[in-house]
């Protein structure tokens, strides 16, 4: 796996939030999440449905967003990065009801669960990185 230092070594630029590795498997896990919870009861589709859907997307979102504001300073990418990683975290909550009121197997639900782990490392690594050798978005890698 290439690291984000051996990439700013080389050069490498991210010109597009779609290219880092972290956004990928966000927008993947996030496509995954709308479609089951369209399955889900009519009750629960302005409820919990609604709620993973949104969540799953913002983390996204997040990354997106703070990637386009690369003119500002690092803190404020930062800031979008936390988003993200909250967004994660709270996935795997709601991802836990979804199983326990049974609208999701549990493999779907340990499935889920463990790329959302991944998402929040990876995110967690991108920004140990930035506070850590102060470079700004355009610097990161493919992947984190």
């Amino acid at each position: 796996m290439t690291t984000i230092m051996s990439t700013m070594e080389n050069n490498k630029h991210v010109k597009d939030v779609r290219s880092l590795r972290v956004y990928q498997e966000a927008f993947a896990v996030s496509l995954d999440v709308h479609k089951a919870t369209l399955e889900f009861p009519a009750i629960e589709q302005p409820a919990l449905a609604d709620s993973m859907r949104r969540t799953s997307r913002s983390i996204c979102a997040s990354l997106a967003e703070g990637f386009s504001r690369q003119s500002a300073p690092t803190p404020e990418f930062k800031r979008f990065l936390q988003m993200a990683i909250s967004a994660s975290a709270e996935m795997r909550v709601w991802v836990e009801y979804a199983e326990a009121l049974g609208y999701i197997a549990p493999a779907q639900s340990a499935h889920w669960r463990a790329r959302y782990e991944n998402i929040s490392r990876l995110l967690q690594n991108v920004r140990i990185n930035i506070e850590s050798s102060g470079f700004r978005a355009l610097e990161l890698l493919e992947e984190a």
